[in-house]
């Protein structure tokens, strides 16, 4: 059975050929917050059923985790993104559990070749103070 962890090492290895860095993390604070932001046809129907992800090809999904000395950890995450305009777009997160790993999960629609600003507050579980997390990505449409 796929995973959605065996599905994110599948894109990150996929992207190590695109423009698209394989490993993007932003060091902050004693974690690690590691993001993907792919095209939602990177994923497989039943993987994207599933998990309530709809598929398209203007769609890119958001794949957060935080890890604390390599340990992945639950965190509770906010954050919207922005694209050239300064059109704000709200980022519903969702939880999903699987074996040892935490990961959020949102998806935004999108233009080919946009570029966007992402803005995060995440606060790891037992943490009083959000951690200011901030990357941007150019998506493509496949």
């Amino acid at each position: 059975m796929k995973t959605l962890a065996s599905l994110m090492l599948l894109a990150a290895t996929l992207l190590a050929g695109t423009p698209v860095r394989a490993e993007q993390v932003v060091r902050v604070g004693g974690y690690d917050v590691h993001y993907v932001v792919i095209g939602t046809t990177f994923l497989a129907p039943d993987i994207a059923q599933r998990y309530g992800i709809e598929r398209a090809k203007d769609r890119a999904f958001i794949n957060i985790t935080v890890l604390r000395n390599g340990v992945s950890v639950a965190a509770h995450i906010e954050g919207i993104a922005r694209d050239l305009l300064e059109r704000r777009i709200a980022l519903p997160f969702r939880e999903v559990k699987e074996r040892n790993s935490v990961y959020y999960i949102a998806s935004l629609q999108f233009s080919d070749q946009e570029h966007w600003r992402f803005e995060l507050k995440v606060t790891p579980a037992g943490s009083k103070e959000p951690l200011a997390v901030k990357f941007a990505q150019q998506i493509y449409v496949e």
